[in-house]
């Protein structure tokens, strides 16, 4: 399909949406949208011409249904909705709505995969739509709040820990809620940090390649934005820090010689 018929298929869309008269005639429609184009196909315009259409009220309805219309997988209403987040959390103007704000636990439901029944590839699917609004949200003030008070924390350092599809980015978002908030990140449940530095920890006393190094800078960001280093006077010893402690020394052994 070339560019001037996507544009048309959309403008088309869009149009016939701005006067459908029932949810059902909305859903075909949308189908309609999301298989012509791919979300990040749209430009600015076309996103907003799709928030017009929709906005978040017909979102929400899709969440919450669980009536899906017959031969469709159970988990077709909320791919949808995730669909149209994941599109209008790549524009600014949307990124702090209250509305897309208030979609964390239903992000935070898919990065730990309780659709169950989506194939692997459909599943995937969510996962990364999911990442792509809490990425949305990340950039945010109003956004990094919201994903510290709404247990994404939490499943962020799961989903890290697990090695789960994803991680990598479950590990960024993290890297920008440290760099902006600082112990703050982890107020809600301390051990989450744990559960970070001790993977991390792990990881960069094994590795033996130009990797090992890009985990210090990640070790550095995390402990710089510590809740430990409140406990620093304290008797208080966490789980990675001896790890982390020998594999420094083994680390600067090496590049600096034995010292005589």
């Amino acid at each position: 399909m070339d560019e001037k018929k996507e544009g048309s298929v959309l403008l088309h869309c869009l149009k016939t949406l701005k006067t459908a008269k029932s949810d059902t005639e909305i859903f075909a429609l949308l189908l309609l949208v999301t298989k012509a184009l791919q979300a990040e196909k749209l430009d600015s315009t076309d996103r907003k011409r799709l928030f017009e259409a929709i906005g978040f009220d017909f979102i929400d309805r899709l969440i919450i249904s669980d009536e899906v219309p017959e031969g469709c997988p159970d988990y077709t209403y909320k791919a949808l909705a995730l669909t149209l987040l994941a599109c209008y959390s790549t524009e600014p103007q949307l990124q702090s709505h209250s509305s897309m704000l208030s979609k964390v636990s239903f992000l935070n439901e898919i990065i730990l995969g309780n659709f169950c029944s989506a194939a692997e590839v459909e599943s995937q699917k969510l996962v990364d739509e999911a990442y792509q609004c809490l990425f949305g949200l990340a950039s945010t003030d109003a956004g990094w709040n919201h994903l510290i008070n709404g247990r994404t924390v939490s499943v962020l350092s799961q989903a890290f820990s697990n090695s789960s599809y994803g991680h990598d980015r479950s590990l960024q978002l993290l890297l920008t809620l440290v760099s902006a908030c600082g112990p703050a990140t982890w107020c809600k449940k301390p051990e989450d940090e744990n559960m970070v530095l001790n993977k991390l920890a792990t990881e960069f006393s094994v590795d033996k390649t130009k990797r090992k190094f890009e985990l210090l800078e990640i070790l550095v960001i995390l402990l710089l934005g510590s809740a430990h280093k409140s406990q620093a006077d304290s008797d208080y010893s966490p789980p990675w820090l001896s790890t982390l402690s020998e594999a420094l020394a083994e680390l600067l052994k090496n590049k600096l010689g034995t010292v005589r």
